[in-house]
């Protein structure tokens, strides 16, 4: 939900726009998930369906690692406040 929502608002347009201004492409990899898979598809690198089914399962993956982590410092008897 949160990835659809997002592309409606213009995220590649945002990478675009960043690009645009002078912003390598090297760097905007460096940005995170989204900007990293965007890159590829506006340099044509991959389709824009490619891109939206990788990013979906690279954000998965990086939800699941940051579970990992946080029930990892739970279990080291630190306090988690989950919402």
């Amino acid at each position: 939900k949160r990835l659809k929502e997002r592309l409606e608002q213009g995220m590649i347009e945002e990478v675009k726009r960043l690009h645009d201004e002078g912003v390598s492409w090297k760097r905007l990899e460096s940005f995170g998930l989204e900007y990293r898979w965007c890159s590829c598809f506006l340099q044509g690198k991959i389709s824009q369906k490619d891109m939206e089914i990788e990013l979906l399962k690279a954000s998965k993956r990086y939800a699941k690692r940051q579970l990992t982590f946080l029930r990892r410092l739970e279990r080291q008897m630190l306090k988690i406040e989950w919402k």
